[in-house]
């Protein structure tokens, strides 16, 4: 699979911008599909349990890259006792994000949001308990940039606080392109917006700065294996978002990976870095 050309910062920016003017609160302002979503909210629910459960207090959480609000509205709705916080460096995405907060009817003492570049983060001074990221770091395009933006991240843990990326692997996706070739299906280019990352180097950032790794997962492999080559298979090469297998398979990877805690096997693109700020005495 060769590596994309990838965007300038200003052209990804311009890219999401459209992209928020053009579908406002829609879940298609920030992805093609809903099962993705399904997948990755599953995924952000364990770490904010499993943050819960270590820290046995109420939580402050941070995204960093909500775009229009639909992952933070949803943890201060399932989670009522947590304070929330989104930041983006859309201001478009936010106002769809503050839409879409007062259409839920969330207070703004339990979520708040703010326009905000991740690789600066300097609108934001105190600390917080889970931070995480879903597709974020990939709309940086080196990984000197998504390094920087992770440290910040870093700097804004509290003791005990977990940090949580949700991003795209660059070798499962040379493994889903290895398969699609195998079956006699075109490649898929990645989106010149995007940069994969390679798998361990959250891990290895993550100790150089004194965190322990608490889990790493594969969280759509099943998902994405019926989507992206098992399905294309029988319809003419077609990745069909809608389709109704597409719905029952991320819910039995959803099962899989979170009830029985399996991970699949790093072909899914969706890979969850789980890191945890050691408490200092």
């Amino acid at each position: 699979m060769a590596l994309p050309m990838t965007m300038e910062l200003e052209d990804i920016r311009r890219h999401w911008q459209n992209w928020a003017v053009s579908f406002g609160k829609d879940l298609r302002a920030t992805t093609k599909g809903q099962t993705a979503k399904m997948i990755e909210i599953a995924a952000i629910g364990r770490v904010v349990d499993m943050a819960r459960t270590a820290l046995a207090r109420p939580l402050r959480i941070l995204e960093v890259g909500c775009g229009n609000g639909f992952n933070c509205s949803w943890v201060a709705q399932t989670h009522a006792d947590c304070h929330v916080t989104g930041i983006d460096y859309i201001p478009e995405m936010i106002e769809a994000a503050k839409q879409r907060q007062a259409e839920d009817g969330i207070d703004t003492s339990r979520l708040t949001y703010l326009v905000g570049n991740a690789l600066e983060l300097d609108n934001l001074t105190e600390q917080f308990d889970v931070i995480f990221t879903d597709r974020c770091l990939i709309n940086l395009n080196s990984w000197g940039l998504q390094e920087r933006a992770y440290r910040r991240m870093a700097s804004l843990l509290g003791d005990g606080a977990f940090l949580a990326t949700i991003e795209n692997s660059l070798e499962a996706r040379e493994r889903q392109s290895q398969l699609r070739t195998a079956m006699n299906l075109s490649d898929r280019p990645i989106d010149k917006f995007n940069t994969f990352i390679a798998d361990s180097r959250f891990e290895q950032l993550a100790r150089d700065l004194g965190l322990s790794v608490v889990t790493t997962q594969n969280i759509s492999t099943l998902h994405d294996l019926l989507l992206y080559v098992l399905l294309p298979m029988i319809n003419g090469g077609t990745v069909d978002y809608e389709h109704p297998l597409i719905e029952a398979a991320a819910r039995l990877n959803i099962a899989l990976t979170g009830d029985l805690g399996l991970d699949m096997g790093p072909i899914g693109q969706n890979r969850l870095v789980v890191c945890q700020r050691v408490k200092r005495f």
